[in-house]
């Protein structure tokens, strides 16, 4: 988790690094005890979220067997078209690699990196759970870049509450609660004017809705909009690369 919240840090800074732009908004926070009914992490831009369970390797995965309420989860979108919808958009999953490779003044070494991917594709057929949904494993890098730079990945506003109220309602929580009692932090871009240097702003959030209104903005209208409307939204390529389809 640690390492992937330096990679998204670092490519949040050089994203706007010496360029003039309009006051944005990163959310890329640890949920602690709040993992039990979510996840590990939760990641936040511009409208688009989504939660990352984090494992020590591939072969971790199993132990989400372990967890009734993703059992419970597994079935519930293996069932129903929406919240399966909801899943694939915004819950995904990491874990650490290892590849031996040739590095310049080195040599021979393994090489630590990260891999995601879908969490009802690569999770829930491991609990005896099938589900239509592909896997789409992509490197660390390349899922940052598409979360950062495109609107490609992730979850909108609307989709991502309900997927949130959904998990609570698996957890045996009142969802109208517990979506006010989600806290984290996000990072905030202050743009440099006249003498004052570009500044990154640790803020505190305390419940979903503030978190929409650091993150989405003038967006929230949209949003609005939104949640009165279908809840059909066609898979997309991500990225240059191909690969994962959301």
């Amino acid at each position: 988790m640690t390492r992937f919240s330096t990679k998204l840090d670092r490519h949040f800074r050089t994203l706007y690094a010496g360029q003039q732009q309009a006051r944005d908004a990163l959310c890329a926070t640890a949920l602690g005890g709040q993992d039990k009914a979510l996840a590990d992490y939760i990641v936040a831009r511009r409208g688009r979220y989504c939660l990352i369970e984090f494992k020590a390797s591939e072969a971790a995965f199993r132990s989400e067997a372990r967890k009734e309420l993703r059992l419970a989860l597994c079935k519930t979108i293996s069932q129903q078209k929406n919240p399966l919808r909801w899943a694939r958009s915004a819950h995904f999953i990491g874990w650490g690699t290892t590849i031996t490779q040739s590095l310049a003044g080195i040599g021979m070494a393994d090489v630590e990196s990260i891999a995601l991917a879908s969490y009802p594709g690569a999770v829930c057929p491991l609990l005896g759970v099938p589900i239509q949904a592909p896997e789409n494993r992509v490197d660390a890098d390349h899922f940052i870049e598409m979360f950062l730079e495109s609107k490609l990945l992730g979850s909108s506003a609307a989709r991502f509450e309900k997927y949130l109220a959904l998990l609570f309602m698996l957890a045996g929580s009142c969802s109208a609660d517990a979506l006010k009692s989600i806290e984290g932090s996000v990072y905030v871009y202050v743009p440099s004017e006249d003498f004052r240097l570009p500044e990154l702003h640790s803020v505190r959030f305390r419940g979903l809705e503030q978190l929409f209104l650091l993150t989405v903005g003038r967006e929230m209208r949209a949003r609005a909009m939104e949640k009165h409307g279908p809840e059909i939204e066609r898979d997309r390529p991500m990225g240059r690369h191909g690969g994962m389809r959301l």
